[in-house]
């Protein structure tokens, strides 16, 4: 997306919401209740702005001055900041880095479900076996707590690294289950349906930070019914 040229326009375009994820318009829609607006989550807001631009062509700042800001504000902002930082704690995780004592840290890719710690957006998983330090292949060695060496912030907690790393789209994975706590990219589906074929349907999916909404499927569950029900507690 090029907001440079967004802000310069003082106008939204359709390029300019191709890349918008569907956390973002959820928190568009959260802004745009709060200012009196009957917006009814990432859905209906996203639909809201394309009809806009349907039939006017752009969103300005001059018809749509709250539509505009908080579109600025929310996209704006993310894409500056905390997609930025995302972008470099996968590039860390996956290319690998070194650390201010020159220590090197490097996770890779796996494609054996057995040995992945997190499936990351764009639907490969990250290598927690440990193989290029002498761990075994074929298992997960490694906590799940240590993407924590991705990370240059600072956190209180051993777990909430862990829990920011979930947040930016990265899916956690505990042998048969996976830990999911914003709505899947479409490559995310396509693993999730290989891997609920891997354990004979017989997976649990946990959506939000405490587990507050699980299921456990059984023995020969289609991967369809698995994927519809993830996509129905978003």
């Amino acid at each position: 997306m090029n907001w440079y040229k967004t802000a310069i326009s003082k106008s939204i375009e359709f390029e300019d919401i191709f890349d918008v994820s569907n956390n973002q318009w959820q928190e568009i829609s959260d802004r745009m209740v709060e200012l009196g607006y009957d917006f009814r989550g990432w859905k209906d807001t996203k639909e809201i702005f394309e009809k806009i631009l349907e039939r006017s062509g752009e969103i300005k700042e001059s018809i749509y001055q709250d539509h505009y800001n908080v579109f600025k504000d929310v996209v704006g902002f993310s894409l500056e900041g905390e997609e930025l930082a995302s972008r470099t704690h996968l590039d860390r995780a996956i290319n690998g880095f070194s650390d201010a004592y020159g220590d090197y840290y490097v996770f890779g890719i796996t494609d054996d479900f057995r040995e992945a710690g997190y499936m990351i957006p764009d639907g490969r998983m990250l290598d927690f076996s440990g193989k290029s330090e002498g761990g075994l292949a074929g298992t997960r060695s490694y906590d799940h707590r240590q993407i924590n060496i991705v990370f240059d912030e600072s956190f209180e907690k051993s777990y909430e690294p862990m829990i920011q790393f979930m947040k930016e789209g990265n899916i956690r994975i505990v042998n048969d289950a996976l830990d999911i706590l914003v709505l899947p990219t479409e490559n995310q589906f396509k693993t999730i349906a290989k891997f609920v074929k891997y354990y004979n349907g017989n997976v649990r999916i946990s959506i939000g930070e405490n587990d507050e909404i699980y299921k456990d499927f059984p023995i020969g569950t289609n991967p369809i019914f698995v994927i519809n029900w993830i996509k129905k507690q978003f």
